[in-house]
């Protein structure tokens, strides 16, 4: 059985070597060559290869020459034998990466020397080499909830010219460029105002003014250090219907120290400019510093203003109010990883004889 299948070897090797390339079938019989190499195009990276090659003529062994796409050198390995004429090296898992693997063939003589079959060192073949895919879990987005509420008073402890405002925001943060972060909120705001003349000179009643709103807000991220922020605001008043809009651009990632350039308009409240700087330098202790110029809550004038009291004939100022400025410092503590708790104190005023202090308090939470 033996002879048999020798000579059946024997026979198929003739064929296949009328079959060769020019470069195979013009090697002279007593130079080693192939007769039989399928040459992988494309394998599995993590996973071991093993190569095999058929040869004839007067071979004492095969060599195998490998190395990964940007190496320099080669490893070299030698083939064994696996029965008459048939050679095979097995490449580890481990120099199989993601990329691709260079390589080729040498045979060695009677006399010992290497002599080439498929390959050079300058000219490898190659073999593209696919990264394993690996399942992954599903993407967590980090979400946080802040609820804040503020009270300022623009003529000290006189309620003729303040602004309470409480708001609630739910927010969802992506990666750092593209869409950054949606947010979604809730807010009620709540105050009274007029020209500094009608309340302080005239006595005249200040406007109340009252808006419950909702908005959407989306931050998109041109790079990891710069971003913008748009917000369109939908919200109710006494008399209807009402909006407003606000902009902003963040200088610095949001989750390290930033800086917020931003305006805002509330229709039936006023406009509003702020800058604010978020340190967050001290992992337990973020801080917030803000300034504010505005001339809500009543900056747009309202030619049928309702007084405050329905009892009182006394005119209730009805013309916008004047401009005014805030500063803001807001301290929080990080009680546990994703709870913080923060307090803030304000000043602000019209004049300096038209001013008062305002406080608030904020709670974060992150999951």
């Amino acid at each position: 059985l033996y002879e048999e299948a020798q000579a059946l070897r024997r026979l198929i090797a003739a064929e296949r070597a009328g079959s060769q390339a020019p470069t195979d079938a013009s090697q002279p019989a007593d130079v080693p060559r192939i007769v039989q190499f399928d040459q992988p195009f494309s394998v599995i990276a993590e996973a071991p290869l093993s190569l095999g090659v058929e040869l004839a003529g007067p071979v004492q062994g095969a060599i195998l020459h490998v190395r990964n796409g940007g190496e320099v050198a080669y490893t070299t390995e030698p083939m064994k034998l696996a029965g008459s004429g048939y050679y095979t090296a097995v490449v580890p898992a481990s120099r199989m990466r993601a990329g691709s693997l260079e390589y080729f063939l040498e045979a060695t003589g009677p006399a010992g020397l290497a002599l080439p079959l498929r390959g050079q060192a300058e000219q490898p073949l190659r073999i593209v080499v696919a990264a394993v895919p690996k399942p992954l879990p599903p993407e967590r987005l980090d979400a946080t909830f802040t609820l804040l509420t503020d009270l300022a008073s623009y003529n000290g402890l006189k309620s003729n010219d303040y602004a309470w405002q409480t708001e609630g925001v739910f927010g969802l943060r992506y990666g750092d460029v593209g869409v950054r972060a949606f947010r979604s909120g809730f807010g009620v705001y709540r105050g009274a105002g007029g020209t500094i003349e009608d309340l302080d000179v005239l006595g005249r009643q200040p406007r109340a003014i009252g808006l419950t709103y909702g908005y959407l807000e989306l931050e998109f991220g041109a790079s990891e250090f710069v971003s913008f922020l748009g917000r369109t605001v939908v919200g109710l008043r006494d008399d209807g219907l009402s909006g407003g809009a606000q902009g902003a651009m963040r200088l610095g990632n949001d989750r390290k120290t930033n800086l917020l350039l931003g305006g805002e308009f509330l229709g039936g409240v006023g406009m509003r400019g702020f800058t604010q700087l978020e340190l967050n330098t001290f992992p337990r202790v973020p801080i917030v510093i803000r300034s504010e110029v505005t001339n809500q809550p009543a900056g747009v004038s309202d030619p049928t203003p309702r007084a405050q009291d329905t009892s009182s004939t006394t005119p209730v100022s009805s013309a916008p109010t004047e401009v005014g400025a805030r500063g803001i410092v807001q301290v929080g503590y990080r009680f546990l990883p994703p709870l913080v708790v923060a307090l803030r104190a304000s000043y602000q005023g019209r004049t300096i004889n038209h001013a008062g202090p305002g406080l608030g308090a904020a709670v974060t939470y992150s999951w």
